[in-house]
């Protein structure tokens, strides 16, 4: 039994699950898990378009090597990956964009079934 209770301010629906109730039940499963006692939850909107005008191989070259020193670099496979090919990992994430979005109206559906819990 949880002593201490969170509130995580940055939450997703599992993506897994489309039915935003039955993922919304799932997310609160994980949080009661986690001791999490209330969840702010984050809509994953992007277009294919808006991502394809904001991403290019050398802003994420750049972004993977600002953020890790050598040795993470030396034992991240993904990061190492999108450095070296950058191209295939934009086309990997321009899937995942089309698989995993999450609307708004998801996340007010599934907020509405738990309401104290999501917001």
């Amino acid at each position: 039994m949880c002593t201490r209770k969170a509130i995580d301010f940055h939450m997703h629906l599992p993506w897994k699950i489309k039915d935003p109730k039955k993922s919304a039940e799932s997310l609160i499963s994980i949080m009661n898990k986690a001791c999490i006692e209330k969840g702010v939850v984050i809509a994953i909107e992007p277009s294919e378009k808006r991502f394809e005008e904001n991403i290019s191989s050398e802003s994420l070259i750049n972004a993977a090597s600002e953020s890790l020193d050598l040795i993470a670099f030396s034992r991240c496979e993904k990061v190492r990956k999108s450095i070296f090919a950058p191209e295939k990992t934009i086309e990997e994430h321009r899937k995942l964009i089309k698989i995993h979005r999450r609307s708004s109206e998801d996340v007010i559906e599934a907020s509405a079934s738990f309401k104290g819990r999501l917001y």
